[in-house]
Order: structure tokens, then C-alpha cells, then sequence
């Protein structure tokens, strides 16, 4: 049989209009199903079930289109009715009539999803949304993002359905009306978590969004619900089937189906931006999700994100035009530079950075990209520029209020860290990361109580955030809460996994026993310390292992304080040939050195020539650090190194000197990490003035604020 007389035949057996009207039908059945199954709570596979149904049914339709007819005397095979007793133009005309019925149903559901999208998809039970809104207990637009489920047979696409989330959460951020929970307040939760009415309460938030992805090949299937919190019920669910090839853009078009479900009010710019594809390239986009999940890796779990740096590169080769890709790829290498060449990887940031806004001049994440690249190299009040951008087109960004709060603290900028941190809690109040930051706040303005009720906090929402107890600790520690900071210590102890947190415990153990005048067991807890050191990229026989990261975080502790233990405990050749060999190596400033990393080196080095008997040479270290260090750009620092020179002239026994600059520490606003009164009743280092009446007038006057604290 030719392809004409093919062609001819199929059609008699009206193979062409069976084919035309499964197809329709089928992909009204799957529209149906997507909608409904979610609503009423059936599992994900029933969805898919049905799915993998109608892809089978249809070969079998098409063959026995081709192979039985449809007689007055009942299904015949085709070969065995004549051609004159043929009844297939009478089914054609009745399969036209079903085709016309089936086509008027699809543009009906195609004219609904693109018209009607503020209605939302509701179960009969299901409550209106201004029917919730009358509860006094979550404000009316918040929402929390629940991680994505990953359904996809391949469990490598893990990845993909992190992305999705991630991708939906960036666009509602950007949504100036709605309140957006962090991930860090919704990471423990699961993908359906139960009783979501007590969860709400707990977070302080309106809505869920529920979802789900699929990837299987070159085909995905992204379900999302959005549920009212205070019910459970649906208000609205959808199904996005898509390739690879169309997958863009969904995420705008969820958040804007969200932003009209709950009537939020969107400035013409953010409807552009929700509307705005990241990128065109299907095979672009899927490397830049896989890169942005081994970034997310990285940070979680400490591992180097050289994978990530490589897969964004990858991407940007792709699609030269890929704003986000190149942002993420700064934000990445500014990362690596932590570990070393920060010269080179933080211009390179700089350049993917700047081209990432030059491509989309409205993308909040390039401007919190510049900005954190220029807080890294201590350019505080430019990375304030760059972030206050940000929130220009992201005013609820949760990561630019915070980092913002810190630079503001990093510049002295109290209340302006404050409102930041305070309007980052307000919209997101159970974020433990930004609890920390407010208890910080309160501890530098020597507002302890208030301080340690933050602490507690962060510590019950998340118990295994083993940096806020040894933050904790360490605070209690230095205003003379001793036997709190020890229980808070050995409950770090317990809980302690990462090879960081056990090196920071071990430095917070010597610190404690330090001012406990307990000299033996502080040593111990530091030689505790420098066994883990080598672990953290870290070899004391070369100087090729030292980075900026690694040598800022290793000095700062381990040779003053080490000279000062064994000057202490009667061992002072040791001590003197341990200041010599530190001040050799702290001499030399390091390749590619942060300013930060140069502060920590100068300071150490002060220390240790103080330690050593070096008294005029540790006053030059320090005017140098000075130098670097302007009050108005680096507040904290300034009276950091204010501190060290106070201690400096108090160890050569000048009190002169030594005193009112303890004093001006200790007037100016948020210097209470800094310096405390028991930090100078208790450590040895003030020993030579500590008999003048100035040196106690100041003990008597900070002491008692800091007793309450612990009442």
C-alpha cells in the first residue's frame, strides 16, 4: 500500500478523528484530574496513575480505530465489512459531533485558567479568601513556601525540585504586598507537614504553597496548592504540564496567580518582573538549577562549591543574557575567595555582578550580590548603597534587611540595625538566623537580658543550631554568668557535629576557663583546638596552606592567648619563643590578604609584641590597624583596636593612657562583645592598673547591669 492510499484509507476509518478526539480528551481528563485530586487530599501517584493511563490508552485507541468498525450488528473487525456496507461515514459524522463537544470544552477551560485566574479552585468546604482574613492572629498577606516534593523516578532531580521552590520564593519576595517566609523557617517542615493551622500560629503566616515536581527526560509536572492556614483548606491548585523546552517562566506565573488569589497590589514595575523569563535556553537553565543546588549544598554542608562555580559558567556560555546566572556566579566566587585569591575572584564577581544588573537593571539579586561582595572587602557604606537598591525592587527581601543590619552595625548605625532586623522579624518572626542578629544587637548595647531571652529562643525554634548556644555562651562568659555558660557549653558539646563548631567550642571551653582563672584547662582546650585546626585547611609546617580565612580565624585566637596562658602558668621561655615565632609569621602580610583578615593579623601581632615586651613596636601595629580602620566606616573595629591599645598601655603599666581609653569604649554605643566589667576584673592582662580607682570606678559602674542579666 502506497502513502496515498494509505493516507485515504486511515481516514475512511476515521483513524485521523479518533486520534484528534483522544488527544483533546485525554488532555482535558489530565486538566480535570490535576485540579481536582489536590483538593481533596489524594495521593500524588493517583495523579500520575491517571496520567500514565491515558498515554497507554492511546496507541490502543488508534489501533482499534484502524482495526474494528462499529455496525448495526455490533463490532466487526474492518477487513470483514464490505466497502458498500461500510457505515464509517455515518461514525465520522457522530465523532464530529463528540470532537466538536470535546473542543468546545477545552476552550473553555483554556479561556477559564487565562481569564478567570482570580477565581480560585475550591472544594465546596473550601473558605473564600476574605473570609480568612479577618484573623487577628497572622497578618492577611504572608505566605510560607514548603519545600518542593521530589517525584521524579531519578533521584538525582532532587535538584530540580529545590529550584522550582527556590525560583517561586524569589519572585514572591519581590511582591512588595506580601510578606515571604525564609527557607531557614520552613527547611524542617517537610512537604506536607500535619496540623498546619498550629504551624501558622507558630510562624505567623496567612497562607501555605504545597508542591510537588516531576522530571522525568525531557517532561515535567510542577503541582502546586496554595492552602489557607487557619482551615487547611485549598483556595486554590493547579498543574503546570510542561518540556523542558517551556518550563520558563512558571515561576512568574505562579506567584502571579497567587498575587490575584489573595488580591495583592502589584506595581506595574513588579508585574513586569513577575512576568520576566530568566532565560530562554532550556539546557541553561537546567545547569544554572543544578549549580544553584550545589551552591545551597555548600553552604549547608560546608563543602567547596567548585562544582557549582564550573556549572554556572557552563550556563553563562549558554546564554550570554542569563542575568541571574551571572549574579549567582558572582555570589559564588565571592565565596571561594574566603579561601583563598580574593583579589582575583572578587573582581570577577565584580564584573559578573555589574553585567548582571546592566542585563536586568530591576534584579534585587544582583544589587544584594554587589553589596555583599563589597561588605566582604569592608566597603561598608557602599555595600549600604547597593543593598538599599535592592530593597528598592525587593522591599520585603529577608537576606538584604539582614545583611543590612549588619553593616549598619558594622558602622555604628544602631537604630538603623535595629529597624532592619526588627522589619526582617516581622515578616518572617521564627527566623532563627535573624533572632541571632537581634540578640547580638541587644548584647552589643549591653541589653543582656533582653539578649538572653533572644538566645533562648533561637535555641528552642531550632535546637540543633549550634552556633547560637556557643554565641550564647560566650556572652555569659564575659559578663560573669558563669555557671549558665558552662551548662550552655557541654550542651554545644553534645550536639556538635561539624568539625567548625567543634574547633569554635573548643576556643569558647578556653575562653571560659580562661576567665575562671582555670590556666590549665584553658591550655588544654586550646591544644584541643590546634589538633582540630589541620582539619579546617590548615598545616603549621607551610605557609602555603595559610589563607586569609585561616589565618584570621586561627590568630586571633591561638597566639595571644597561648603566650598570655603560658606566661601565667609559669612557663615564660615558652611563652617568649612562641611570641617569636608568632610575630615572625604575623609580620609578613599575606598574597591577596581581605582587610578584615589584615585587621585580625595586625591585632594579634600588637598582642603578641605586648606579650612579648615589645611595647612601642605593638603601639605601631596597632596606629597601623588604625589607619585601615576609620570610626565612621568601621565602627566596630575602631573600638576593637580602641580596646587593644587600652590593654597594650595597661599591660606596660601606663594607666594614664590605658584608662581613658577603657573609658571612651566604653561610653560609646555598642561596645558590649567588646569589653565587659567582668572581662576586666577577671582577666590578668589589666593586672598592672588594677589597683588604680578609675580602673575600679568603671567595674563598679558596669558590673551591676551585668549580675541583673542573669536574675
Amino acid at each position: 500500500m502506497n502513502l496515498k492510499k494509505l493516507i485515504t484509507e486511515l481516514k475512511r476509518r476515521n483513524v485521523f478523528k479518533v486520534a484528534t478526539a483522544y488527544i483533546i480528551a485525554g488532555w482535558l481528563i489530565i486538566q480535570v484530574v490535576s485540579s481536582v485530586f489536590p483538593i481533596f487530599k489524594f495521593p500524588a501517584w493517583t495523579s500520575q496513575f491517571v496520567i500514565i493511563l491515558v498515554l497507554i490508552g492511546f496507541p490502543i485507541a488508534i489501533i482499534l480505530a484502524w482495526a474494528f468498525e462499529m455496525t448495526p450488528e455490533g463490532v466487526k473487525r474492518t477487513d470483514e465489512v464490505p466497502v458498500e456496507k461500510s457505515v464509517t461515514q455515518k461514525t465520522g459524522r457522530k465523532l464530529n459531533v463528540i470532537l466538536g463537544v470535546i473542543l468546545v470544552l477545552a476552550v473553555g477551560i483554556i479561556i477559564y485558567q487565562q481569564f478567570y485566574k482570580t477565581q480560585p479552585v475550591v472544594s465546596g468546604a473550601t473558605t473564600k479568601v476574605g473570609a480568612i482574613a479577618d484573623s487577628a492572629s497572622v497578618p492577611s498577606k504572608s505566605i510560607a513556601v514548603l519545600p518542593f516534593e521530589n517525584l521524579s523516578p531519578d533521584t538525582n532531580n532532587a535538584y530540580f525540585a529545590a529550584g522550582m521552590q527556590d525560583m517561586i520564593l524569589t519572585k514572591l519576595a519581590d511582591i512588595g504586598d506580601l510578606g515571604v517566609l525564609s527557607r531557614t523557617s520552613t527547611k524542617t517542615l517537610g512537604s506536607h507537614p500535619d496540623n498546619l493551622g498550629s504551624i501558622a500560629k507558630q510562624l505567623g503566616v496567612y497562607t501555605f504553597l504545597e508542591g510537588s515536581v516531576q522530571k522525568a527526560g525531557n517532561q515535567v509536572l510542577i503541582n502546586v496548592q496554595l492552602i489557607d492556614a487557619r482551615n487547611e483548606h485549598h483556595i486554590w491548585a493547579h498543574a503546570y504540564t510542561r518540556t523542558l523546552n517551556n518550563i520558563f517562566g512558571v515561576e512568574g506565573e505562579v506567584a502571579d496567580k497567587i498575587a490575584q488569589t489573595l488580591k495583592l497590589k502589584l506595581l506595574p514595575a513588579e508585574k513586569i518582573e513577575l512576568n520576566t523569563k530568566p532565560t530562554d535556553n532550556p539546557r541553561a537553565y537546567d545547569l544554572f538549577l543544578q549549580a544553584k543546588y550545589q551552591y545551597d549544598q555548600f553552604t549547608k554542608k560546608g563543602s567547596l562549591p567548585k562544582n557549582a562555580l564550573e556549572l554556572f559558567h557552563k550556563s553563562i556560555q549558554l546564554d550570554t543574557t542569563f542575568a541571574l546566572a551571572y549574579a549567582w556566579l558572582a555570589r559564588t566566587e565571592v565565596f571561594m575567595g574566603f579561601l583563598g585569591n580574593a583579589d582575583s575572584l572578587n573582581q570577577q564577581a565584580l564584573q559578573h555582578a555589574r553585567k548582571s544588573i546592566a542585563l536586568r537593571p530591576r534584579l534585587a539579586t544582583g544589587y544584594y550580590v554587589l553589596g555583599y561582595l563589597y561588605s566582604t572587602e569592608n566597603k561598608n557604606e557602599i555595600a549600604r548603597t547597593e543593598w538599599k537598591k535592592a530593597l528598592q525592587y525587593s522591599p520585603n527581601n529577608l537576606k538584604v534587611l539582614s545583611s543590612l543590619s549588619s553593616v549598619n552595625q558594622n558602622q555604628g548605625r544602631w537604630d538603623e540595625a535595629l529597624a532592619n532586623i526588627n522589619k526582617s522579624l516581622a515578616l518572617d518572626p521564627h527566623n532563627t538566623v535573624n533572632i541571632e542578629i537581634l540578640a547580638e544587637i541587644k548584647w552589643r548595647l549591653r541589653d543582656y537580658k533582653t539578649a538572653m531571652q533572644l538566645f533562648k529562643k533561637a535555641n528552642r525554634l531550632d535546637p540543633g543550631q549550634t552556633d547560637a548556644i556557643w554565641v550564647d555562651a560566650r556572652m555569659l562568659t564575659t559578663i560573669g554568668q558563669m555557671q549558665q555558660a558552662h551548662e550552655l557549653l557541654d550542651l554545644n558539646a553534645q550536639a556538635t557535629s561539624s568539625t567548625l563548631n567543634a574547633y569554635d567550642l573548643s576556643n569558647s571551653y578556653a575562653e571560659y576557663y580562661y576567665y575562671n582563672h582555670n590556666y590549665q584547662k584553658s591550655l588544654a582546650y586550646l591544644d584541643s583546638a590546634s589538633t582540630i585546626w589541620p582539619k579546617l585547611m590548615f598545616h603549621q609546617q607551610s605557609r602555603a596552606h595559610f589563607t586569609p580565612y585561616a589565618l584570621s580565624r586561627l590568630v586571633f585566637w591561638q597566639y595571644p592567648l597561648r603566650g598570655q596562658l603560658y606566661t601565667l602558668t609559669g612557663k615564660p621561655s615558652k611563652a617568649h619563643a612562641l611570641m617569636q615565632k608568632a610575630i615572625t609569621l604575623l609580620n609578613t602580610s599575606q598574597t591577596h590578604e581581605l582587610r578584615s583578615s589584615k585587621i585580625n593579623r595586625l591585632y594579634s601581632l600588637a598582642l603578641c609584641q605586648s606579650i612579648n615586651g615589645e611595647f612601642k613596636k605593638s603601639v605601631m601595629t596597632i596606629n597601623k590597624a588604625f589607619k585601615l580602620s576609620p570610626v565612621t566606616e568601621h565602627y566596630l573595629d575602631f573600638y576593637y583596636l580602641q580596646e587593644a591599645l587600652s590593654s597594650i598601655y595597661a599591660h606596660a603599666g601606663d594607666a594614664d593612657k590605658a584608662i581613658p581609653l577603657l573609658q571612651r569604649v566604653f561610653k560609646a554605643k555598642g561596645t558590649g562583645e567588646i569589653i565587659t566589667a567582668h572581662m576586666l576584673k577577671n582577666d590578668p592582662f589589666w593586672d598592672p592598673i588594677r589597683k588604680d580607682p578609675r580602673f575600679q570606678a568603671l567595674i563598679q559602674k558596669y558590673a551591676p547591669s551585668e549580675q541583673e542579666a542573669g536574675l
